[in-house]
């Protein structure tokens, strides 16, 4: 926006009350958008298996290492979020259906070398049986997600809220 008109400037400075060191990081993120993001958000359109994940995350590095110093500071953290696809397990597999065969020989022998270990934790509890439960029971009484979440809000206020009586005596 540095470059544009100092209308556009008026108008975000109006809209958004951004002034100082604020002002000039919305001007960075918006240029590195126009510039940088929107033409990568559309090759990740075009390429959007799971195994383009990584390529996509070392173009967006390389493109962001390009990029003058004060942009590259302001735009890591934003980078660092959404770069999930660059997790060890993402990479083995965008190098295992690679066209390459020393890429796919590569991802193979780390694998072997040092098998994924997977941690020690239960995916079906009995909470999860009991919020099933719940979703279930909202979805036969209400419509919708919103109604849904609302349904299932209220009950675990109501329950929080309410007494419980564990015995006849705890009644009186």
């Amino acid at each position: 926006m540095a470059h544009h008109s100092p209308v556009a400037r008026v108008h975000v400075d109006r809209m958004h009350g951004l002034t100082g060191k604020e002002l000039n990081t919305l001007e960075i993120l918006v240029k590195y958008c126009l510039q940088v993001y929107f033409k990568l958000y559309y090759d990740i359109k075009v390429h959007h298996r799971l195994e383009d994940g990584p390529k996509h995350i070392l173009t967006q590095l390389r493109v962001m290492r390009s990029q003058p110093k004060k942009v590259q500071t302001a735009v890591t953290f934003y980078v660092r979020t959404g770069a999930w696809f660059a997790h060890s397990e993402c990479v083995l597999l965008s190098l295992m259906a690679s066209q390459s065969e020393d890429d796919r020989r590569f991802a193979i022998q780390e694998i072997l070398v040092k098998p994924y270990e997977v941690p020690e934790f239960s995916i079906y509890t009995q909470s999860t049986e009991r919020v099933v439960k719940q979703v279930t029971e909202a979805a036969a009484a209400v419509v919708g997600q919103q109604a849904r979440d609302g349904f299932i809000r209220a009950r675990a206020h109501h329950r929080e809220t309410m007494p419980c009586f564990r015995s006849k005596k705890d009644t009186f």
